[in-house]
């Protein structure tokens, strides 16, 4: 399993294609090779020309909805390695228009199934 996390603008780079590239990467979908110029070690190479199987989720949360003194938002993607944790479902309870801090984003639920 990991988490990553970075800049909400990583969604619009390069109009998008950079974080489609990234998910894609990480679900085993990419089908072309890395351009040999894009810098990265002979082990980053290697590695990333095997497959991955991830099961993938993106958000982009707001620090002040986490008790946070300030109102910056990030993007997050948490990945489950597939061949190991299997399907994952996500449950998020509606805040049925109640104040989103009284129902926080944390209160995600990721289930093994």
């Amino acid at each position: 399993a990991f988490l990553l996390e970075n800049v909400k603008q990583l969604q619009g780079h390069d109009q998008g294609r950079t974080l489609a590239t990234i998910l894609e990467i990480l679900r085993g979908e990419h089908q072309g090779e890395i351009p040999d110029d894009v810098p990265m070690s002979d082990d980053a190479r290697q590695a990333l020309s095997q497959p991955l199987n991830y099961w993938v989720d993106v958000r982009v949360l707001r620090a002040a909805d986490f008790g946070i003194p300030q109102n910056r938002e990030r993007i997050f993607i948490v990945g489950f390695d597939q061949d190991y944790y299997g399907k994952i479902l996500i449950f998020q309870p509606s805040s049925n228009g109640q104040n989103h801090r009284k129902h926080r984003p944390d209160s995600v639920i990721f289930w093994r199934i």
